[in-house]
């Protein structure tokens, strides 16, 4: 019989989509061994909701003991902002310590975790803080789509003086290497897309491609090298025609420069599906591409698709024992 190595869920804010697409998920998903870091009794009124039950590969760590009077869904409060805070927490001392092979988190919501004094950045940080990992980028996967981001939510204004060369060439690197580790490609080929209207268009539109992109594409070319890992980075291309490429067979992956770059042709083409696997930790982490969806959770309109896909792919990568390296 095959290995099924089990795995860690958290699931998310207690007033939002989390809990039902986690259920539902889990239904269509009867073989998979988990264990939920949440609370019982939310997940129980999911299920009952959505006409679901847990399968008995699914065990339930209560963190909370949360009544239908602390919690109500679509309407968060500092208690739904610390219990999410807390589950996720639970379910990351899990996986450090062994317990579980992968982590798939559902969605929190920053507003309300920091409303409950429990700042919260993003789960990437969140996550590289608790192990000490040096360098995180998040790829997003979905419909032929590989696509890594250098920065992510924050101001367009503010993109480029975040951007450096070090920064584009440590995310190509983290992308290079999750295609070998994790998805078994021989040779990589990684594209870093401009940050300009058709990459500068010679220096016409901006020059940050020749002195940012470029000396980037070069800097991660290599560090691959120096790391024994033969890959093809190319770069800086023009980022409207960039990801038709990649769907075409041209390129393995693309790095983009800024979260819309990366978001707009994900949501288009992957919609509901989409999955974000986190690069540079010590385990595998994946989630669904969309937030906690306040106006629908608890009316049976949440889709769980994405969360299923996240739970398949942490699942397969589990299996092969796979883990991103160290890249420092």
């Amino acid at each position: 019989m095959a290995f099924s190595p089990r795995i860690g869920v958290s699931i998310g804010c207690p007033a939002g989509i989390g809990p039902e697409v986690v259920v539902c998920a889990l239904a269509a998903r009867p073989g998979v061994d988990v264990t939920i870091f949440g609370d019982a009794g939310v997940l129980e009124r999911a299920a009952v909701r959505a006409r679901v039950t847990l399968p008995k590969s699914a065990s339930v760590v209560s963190v909370t003991h949360l009544g239908e009077d602390d919690v109500q869904p679509g309407l968060p409060s500092e208690i739904t902002g610390r219990a999410q805070v807390e589950y996720l927490a639970a379910a990351t001392d899990a996986v450090i310590g062994g317990k579980v092979a992968a982590l798939v988190t559902a969605p929190v919501s920053r507003e309300w975790a920091s409303r409950a004094g429990m700042p919260f950045p993003s789960h990437m940080e969140f996550l590289a803080n608790r192990v000490g990992a040096k360098s995180c980028a998040t790829m997003q996967i979905g419909s032929g789509l590989r696509i890594t981001m250098v920065t992510g939510r924050v101001p367009l204004r503010q993109v480029p003086t975040l951007l450096s060369a070090s920064s584009i060439a440590q995310t190509t690197v983290l992308t290079a290497q999750a295609l070998s580790t994790y998805f078994g490609v021989r040779l990589p080929r990684v594209a870093v897309a401009g940050l300009n209207p058709l990459a500068g268009e010679g220096g016409r539109l901006g020059d940050e491609e020749t002195h940012l992109v470029l000396p980037a594409v070069n800097l991660a070319q290599r560090l691959l090298s120096t790391s024994g890992l033969a890959a093809r980075v190319s770069g800086p291309h023009e980022p409207d025609t960039i990801f038709r490429q990649m769907l075409v067979g041209e390129f393995d992956a693309v790095v983009a420069l800024y979260h819309d770059q990366c978001q707009i042709p994900i949501k288009l083409l992957a919609s509901d599906e989409a999955v974000s696997l986190t690069l540079g930790l010590p385990f595998v982490r994946t989630s669904p591409d969309h937030g906690t969806a306040y106006d629908i959770a608890g009316t049976g309109r949440a889709k769980f698709q994405g969360f299923l896909a996240a739970l398949d792919l942490a699942s397969s990568l589990a299996e092969k024992s796979l883990a991103v390296p160290d890249t420092a």
